[in-house]
């Protein structure tokens, strides 16, 4: 191993990067998926960067927070909360989770936020299939598969978009309705990112 081989660098002279490294430096890294709850019950749901479990006896676990979010506050106020493992196919719905959601942001502003938030990427993907499958569209043999799935794709982006969160609407206020819960129980989970590392260690609630 030679001199070339070697990478490092010492925080407190700076990396020279225009990204941090440290982030990926640390792999595999997994990503916890902390939950937590307020006082008045809104639950708030958040992906951590830097989280683990480090003792036995007594059970710890942790997670660490560059500032002081609604998850630092949840768990201050109520002293517990859920440490969970995000894995590969839950990775689109933990990085919905990652938005900076307005404290107190009701269910029905979520949803828009949200669609507005997804409508990007979701209609870029699928407008990118659609227009690739424009040169087969001709073929004799490949036809009619295209044109399937060009159709399969503008029904998949429309219910993404609309349909199901239209879907998701109604059927919490139907649900809401019939609990007979108040308009302050119709607050959204707020969550927030969190990338870089801090420290702060928290017990394992029994």
């Amino acid at each position: 191993m030679t001199e070339k081989d070697l990478h490092f660098y010492e925080p407190a002279n700076g990396h020279g990067l225009k990204h941090d490294p440290f982030n990926a430096i640390i792999a595999p890294r997994p990503i916890g998926w902390i939950s937590s709850r307020d006082a008045k019950g809104h639950i708030n749901l958040a992906p951590y960067s830097f989280f683990n479990g480090f003792c036995y006896k007594p059970p710890i676990i942790g997670f660490s927070s560059t500032s002081w979010k609604d998850s630092v506050a949840n768990i201050q106020e109520t002293k517990e909360f859920v440490w969970n493992l995000a894995t590969k196919d839950l990775a689109q719905q933990m990085n919905a989770t990652a938005a900076h959601v307005a404290h107190g942001m009701t269910r029905k502003e979520a949803i828009v936020e949200a669609t507005v938030r997804r409508a990007r990427p979701v209609v870029l993907t699928a407008l990118a299939a659609i227009l690739a499958m424009i040169p087969l569209s001709r073929s004799a043999f490949w036809g009619p598969m295209a044109i399937t799935i060009m159709g399969g794709l503008f029904v998949a982006t429309f219910l993404t978009l609309l349909y199901l969160p239209g879907l998701y609407a109604l059927w919490f206020r139907k649900s809401l309705g019939e609990a007979g819960t108040s308009k302050q129980d119709d607050l959204a989970p707020q969550h927030e990112a969190e990338s870089e590392p801090a420290f702060g260690l928290a017990e394992a609630a029994e």
